[in-house]
């Protein structure tokens, strides 16, 4: 009884990793095959328009968003500064 159920296990196993792994292949495959349809669409100029819109909106809202990072690091680096003063004057007042 227990070698029927130890191959039993086994046999399981291995019919779940074989299903596992054929489904793994199958998702590569119909990946790959999407990639090359895009590349084609794209080649064509289908999406070149879109593409070119989209570069322009995101590029404006990069330098929105890096402006915006600017300002608050500057300001940071700024409040730590005086932080750092204000504990300079108060441990030199504590001596």
């Amino acid at each position: 009884m227990n070698d029927n159920l130890i191959s039993t296990g086994l046999m399981l196993t291995l019919y779940g990793m074989g299903t596992v792994c054929v489904f793994l292949v199958l998702l590569i495959g119909a990946t790959r095959a999407m990639s090359r349809i895009a590349l084609k669409l794209d080649s064509a100029g289908h999406y070149a328009e879109t593409r070119s819109n989209g570069q322009a909106a995101q590029s404006t809202t990069e330098a929105a968003h890096q402006g915006e990072l600017v300002a608050v690091i500057v300001a940071a680096v700024r409040a730590f500064q005086r932080t750092e003063s204000r504990r300079q004057h108060d441990s030199n007042q504590h001596l």
